[in-house]
């Protein structure tokens, strides 16, 4: 027995118990490893190279406690966990292992395929891993065999860009210590699944923009980023969320990228709107402040019923002044009434005040429109005079030279002159609170 244990590596594994390695070891190997677990950077790595690509060629994926010295790019496309095992218990297990293994460099997954999930347990990353439009068809999990979590070391970041995962993603109570990125990536909800980042810790930023999460309207379909500690801010510009989300308990202490962020269920999303607003505040960005206030609010809104949520609050807060954030949306309602008010008078008509004061001629809007260039300046000014009264009317500057002659023409005026007074003060609250700050 002890003869044949020195013609294969000596390496033994924390969890896989029946692992044993059939290559054969280094001779100037002190503990018997072979050329992929022995722990040293001068190995030899031509050598290292083949041996890894010629396990791919045989489509065996267990990399469990290999020593990556440098940085390695797997091929373009791999398919991992193509090939089904068994163990000696008659289980059959498939995917890739990469548990306890350790990367000294950056490590490229390019456009490659997870079947059967793929296990990262216990392992280091001592740069930031990349995975590039990869597909994950089982999941992500810290908590089944293909595990990527409990005190997994990513001192340089992780890189999932444009990566799809197809049956969920857990990754609770990871720490990423530089970027972690998951910029454009599209996560799937699926029975029995999870969209889980409980408890993750990110040092360095966290970037999840232009991502999709496809979870559920139902409490167990949540999107989960509870009680995470995001350390140095996290992006989600554009990202949708098809589903519930959670970050009950989350600490953000730098900014929150919110811009363009689509929540199709609103239940709890004003809270994180509301710690970015606070956050811009106490940085004194100002601009994105306003912005944040503003999701914040609209979000508030949709959680309402449906009365208020489309009639009373969209019409008066959103469309009307922006949630106090937008003062050129009164300016533009201002001139759509003035506008208005001044073709209604052009129908009813309106005179001079002074003794013997002619009426002005009525002008049907539809009728003239189609030819104004042909009008005389004399009408041309009579129609000034009307958007003149408008204005004065609007203000309630009252000046006295002209006035209605039409008993709807005073109800018009009266409207206009209310809510001229209404929409002059809702300006000055808007404007002084957009530059207050």
């Amino acid at each position: 027995m002890s003869g044949n244990k020195k013609k294969t590596c000596q390496f033994k594994s924390k969890y896989g118990r029946d692992y044993k390695c059939p290559e054969p070891p280094l001779e100037d190997s002190e503990k018997r490893y072979c050329i992929f677990h022995e722990p040293t950077k001068d190995k030899d790595i031509q050598k290292f190279n083949e041996g890894i690509k010629r396990k791919l060629n045989e489509q065996d994926h267990n990399f469990m406690g290999y020593y990556f010295p440098m940085r390695f790019s797997f091929p373009k496309a791999v398919i991992f966990g193509a090939r089904a095992e068994s163990d000696a218990r008659g289980v059959t297990e498939r995917g890739a292992s990469f548990s306890e293994t350790t990367f000294e460099g950056n490590p490229l997954f390019l456009d490659c395929i997870f079947r059967g999930g793929v296990s990262f347990r216990q392992s280091t990353f001592r740069s930031c891993p990349t995975f590039t439009r990869c597909t994950f068809e089982e999941g992500l999990d810290s908590q089944k065999w293909w595990f990527f979590g409990v005190r997994l070391d990513l001192s340089g970041g992780a890189c999932f860009t444009r990566s799809t995962f197809r049956a969920g993603i857990e990754l609770n109570k990871c720490t990423f210590e530089g970027l972690a990125d998951f910029s454009a990536c599209v996560f799937d909800y699926v029975p029995f699944g999870r969209l889980d980042f409980e408890r993750c810790t990110f040092k360095g930023p966290a970037d999840f923009s232009k991502s999709t999460f496809r979870g559920g309207l139902e409490l167990k379909n949540t999107v989960y980023f509870r009680a995470c500690a995001f350390q140095s801010g996290v992006d989600f510009e554009e990202c949708t969320f098809q589903g519930r989300v959670n970050f009950l308990g989350s600490i953000f202490e730098r900014a929150i990228y919110l811009g363009g962020a689509r929540f199709t269920v609103p239940d709890t999303v004003d809270e994180l709107f509301r710690r970015a607003k606070i956050l811009w505040h106490n940085q004194g960005n100002y601009v994105e402040e306003g912005k944040a206030h503003y999701q914040e609010m609209d979000y508030i809104r949709k959680q309402k019923k449906w009365y208020i949520r489309y009639i009373s609050a969209n019409l008066f807060h959103r469309l009307l002044h922006g949630y106090g954030e937008k003062p050129r949306r009164v300016i533009l309602w201002a001139i759509a009434i003035i506008t208005t008010c001044a073709l209604l008078f052009m129908n009813f008509g309106i005179g001079e005040t002074r003794f013997f004061g002619e009426n002005l001629p009525l002008y049907n809007i539809f009728k003239i429109l189609p030819k104004l260039y042909t009008l005389s300046l004399t009408d041309l000014a009579n129609i000034g005079r009307y958007f003149y009264f408008s204005v004065v009317t609007f203000t309630t500057l009252g000046y006295g030279d002209l006035r209605p002659v039409h008993p709807i023409s005073h109800l018009i005026s009266s409207i206009e002159a209310f809510t001229g007074m209404f929409m002059m003060a809702l300006f000055v609250l808007t404007f002084g609170r957009k530059w207050r700050r």
